[in-house]
């Protein structure tokens, strides 16, 4: 018994020692950002408001105790790493904003500087782009692995400068912004070749941190019109084209990540306003971006007085639907993908 209340005490004091704990993974985005001159950066949950595109920072802390960059979310402990880009030490986050330093991972190539990373969707690697002296390389550090062993992957082209990276959650690319050619990317993690078949976007200096959010979304931070960071921006996945959504606390180093592997509901009406005796038509797309199949999942919505449910137009995957008055519920099977009911 007395063995039993003495290693007890000791597990509260080492919990209270690291104040350490997982975030909940519901499709936040997060951003890290360090001023000149600090030797540590704050973290924040990003809120975009969809239907305004205001966006705002809420502080989780102003400071971690370390600097943090290169940063991933991962699903499979809900921690966050990242990496100090000049001294290449890892650093693991909880949702105190308490930041854990981990050592240099064995076999990280030296002589580089790391700003950009992103954890792969299965949660084993955090990759991370040196840019510097040495060659352009990308570096798979396990996070698996007791030493944090690395492997690194030469990059097809030398002279790109990538200051952030992220996974899309739906289609496993990988998203880069190369600050030498103010563009949009794509690299293939194992061979290291990059397409950049994307718009270039000069009034973008760098975007030191990228993100998608759960419906497949690229957003990012950084400067626009001016060598500023302080400003948000949504990136067209296809073309590369950047706009402007909003500004927020400038710095001099910033990173940013995501938990999109999630379920999300996305609702819309057509027309929005209804006169009496018309039809209207709402549409609902579940997003599963949290790379399992979800069972009987249920989802419940309420009419507005005055409109009565009338037909289900088209239900691509078996559910079942049951409709009274005003409240449509329904359960089904969610793949690992997009759907719309």
């Amino acid at each position: 018994m007395i063995r039993y209340c003495f290693g007890w005490i000791l597990i509260c004091f080492a919990y209270t020692l690291f104040g350490q704990t997982p975030f909940i993974c519901k499709g936040q985005y997060y951003l890290s950002l360090t001023k000149q001159g600090d030797n540590f950066s704050g973290l924040y949950e990003v809120i975009v408001d969809r239907q305004s595109g205001k966006v705002k920072l809420d502080t989780i802390s102003s400071n971690i105790g370390l600097v943090l960059n290169g940063m991933g979310y991962r699903v499979t402990d809900n921690y966050i790493y990242g990496i100090d880009p000049l001294r290449g030490r890892l650093r693991k986050v909880g949702k105190e904003g308490v930041a854990v330093d981990l050592g240099v991972p064995q076999g990280l190539p030296p002589n580089a500087l790391y700003y950009a990373g992103d954890i792969t969707p299965d949660g084993r690697y955090l990759l991370v782009a040196g840019i510097g002296n040495s060659a352009a390389n990308l570096v798979w550090i396990d996070l698996e692995d007791a030493l944090f062993s690395t492997k690194t992957v030469l990059l097809s082209d030398a002279n790109v400068r990538i200051v952030d990276m992220a996974f899309d959650p739906y289609s496993g690319l990988l998203f880069a912004h190369d600050l030498a050619a103010s563009r949009m990317i794509t690299i293939d993690p194992t061979t290291g070749i990059i397409n950049a078949n994307f718009l270039r976007q000069p009034a973008v200096d760098q975007l030191g941190a990228l993100f998608f959010d759960v419906f497949g979304n690229l957003y990012g931070y950084g400067s626009y019109q001016s060598l500023v960071q302080d400003k948000f921006v949504s990136i067209d996945k296809i073309t590369g084209a950047i706009t402007l959504l909003g500004q927020g606390p400038t710095s001099t180093g910033q990173d940013g990540c995501a938990c999109p592997y999630s379920i999300q509901l996305q609702k819309e009406v057509q027309p929005d306003t209804a006169t009496v005796c018309t039809y209207v038509n709402y549409t609902f797309t579940f997003y599963n971006g949290s790379g399992i199949t979800n069972q009987d999942v249920l989802f419940s919505d309420t009419l507005p007085q005055g409109l009565i449910w009338d037909k289900i137009v088209t239900l691509p995957y078996k559910g079942r639907v049951r409709i009274s008055e005003f409240l449509l519920s329904f359960w089904a099977t969610f793949p690992n993908l997009s759907m719309e009911v």
